[in-house]
C-alpha cells in the first residue's frame, strides 16, 4: 500500500472519541495508516463537554477524522436499525 492511502473506513462512535480525548490519545488515530476514521455529525453532537469538543474540533480540522453527515433516508434507516 502506498504511502497515505487509506483502504478502509472506520465510522466512529462517541464513546471511542471521548475516551481517547480524556486520555489524551487522538493522535492515536494517525498511527493506523491503513484505515480512514470518519465521525457522524451526530456523534460529534454527543461530545457536549466544552474541552473535549475543543480537542474534537481540532482532530476534524486537521484531517485526522473526517466529518460525516448521515442525511439519505436509506442511511438513516439502517443507522436506527443498528442502533
Amino acid at each position: 500500500m502506498s504511502a497515505g492511502v487509506r483502504s478502509s473506513v472506520v465510522v466512529t462512535d462517541a464513546n471511542v472519541l471521548i475516551n481517547l480525548i480524556v486520555v489524551g490519545r487522538l493522535d492515536m488515530l494517525a498511527e493506523v495508516p491503513a484505515y480512514e476514521f470518519v465521525v457522524p455529525d451526530h456523534v460529534v453532537e454527543e461530545v457536549r463537554k466544552p474541552a473535549q469538543r475543543r480537542v474534537l474540533a481540532k482532530g476534524l480540522a486537521s484531517g485526522l477524522l473526517r466529518p460525516m453527515s448521515i442525511s439519505a433516508t436509506a442511511s438513516l434507516e439502517l443507522f436506527a436499525a443498528l442502533r
